[in-house]
């Protein structure tokens, strides 16, 4: 199984190294392609680095995270293509265990917890929901799905080509556009563990804030989780299942906010 990993950049060089090597060190042959959206710091610069690591850069004039991300992915050639916001970092074995929930055909996109932190890397008090191990299009219907953030999701790219284009005029929560859309095509593959960090550093479009996120007695019926961690350092010391949501709203909780862009 061929696994590609797309990233998507904008003036985000003081972070897009930690991203890049977070994939490269991953110890999985991966395609590496960044999407870089009119960067105008040292952005560009890093990825002539990298391209001699097979790093491939994408380079265009600024357009929007929609056009970044859907040229980005109509390049990426792998059976299974991971996201990565280029201010958010995999953690070890995220390669590994996403390609063995893709070993079921009928799972069309995989998503894992991420963990918020601060801008360098410090890990901030997190709530993880307790998923189920599928999802189905009934369960979104049904308003109990809670979906990750961008750089939690994975998806096969057979399925990527019937969701594609991502509308251009879409400002925030392009994961969701994605993920919901996926379950028309088949089920989702949760992994009940950290295999990404979250960086909120003061410059995300938006990010979730664990203080304004309001208890419930609404949890699971496992009651209060822990999210099992892919490294020992990422397990959460808060971590009561958030409420349901609507299927109409995305659930943060448990999965980092989208909307990393400034």
């Amino acid at each position: 199984m061929k696994i590609s990993v797309v990233i998507d950049n904008h003036n985000y060089g003081r972070f897009l190294g930690d991203a890049l090597d977070s994939v490269l060190d991953q110890g999985v042959p991966a395609e590496v392609i960044v999407a870089d959206d009119g960067s105008t710091d040292d952005s560009r610069g890093i990825l002539k680095a990298y391209a001699k690591r097979g790093v491939k850069a994408l380079l265009q004039e600024r357009q929007g995270q929609a056009t970044a991300f859907n040229n980005g992915l109509a390049a990426a050639t792998g059976d299974v293509v991971c996201l990565l916001d280029s201010d958010d970092v995999f953690l070890p074995g995220k390669l590994k265990a996403v390609a063995a929930a893709f070993a079921d055909p009928k799972v069309v996109c995989v998503q894992h917890f991420l963990h918020d932190t601060d801008a360098k890397l410090a890990p901030l008090p997190r709530r993880f929901p307790a998923w189920p191990a599928r999802y189905t299009l009934d369960d979104y219907v049904a308003g109990r799905t809670q979906f990750t953030a961008t750089s939690g999701l994975a998806f096969r790219r057979v399925t990527l080509e019937k969701l594609l284009p991502i509308p251009k005029d879409l400002f925030y929560y392009l994961d969701d556009f994605l993920t919901a859309h996926a379950l028309f095509h088949g089920e989702i593959a949760n992994i009940p563990e950290v295999y990404g960090l979250h960086r909120q550093h003061g410059d995300n479009w938006c990010a979730g804030d664990w203080r304004t996120r309001p208890r419930s007695s609404a949890t699971s019926s496992t009651g209060p989780t822990t999210a099992p961690t892919a490294t020992s350092g990422w397990r959460s010391a808060d971590s009561s299942a958030p409420p349901r949501r609507s299927p109409r709203r995305r659930s943060i909780s448990g999965a980092g906010a989208s909307c990393s862009r400034p």
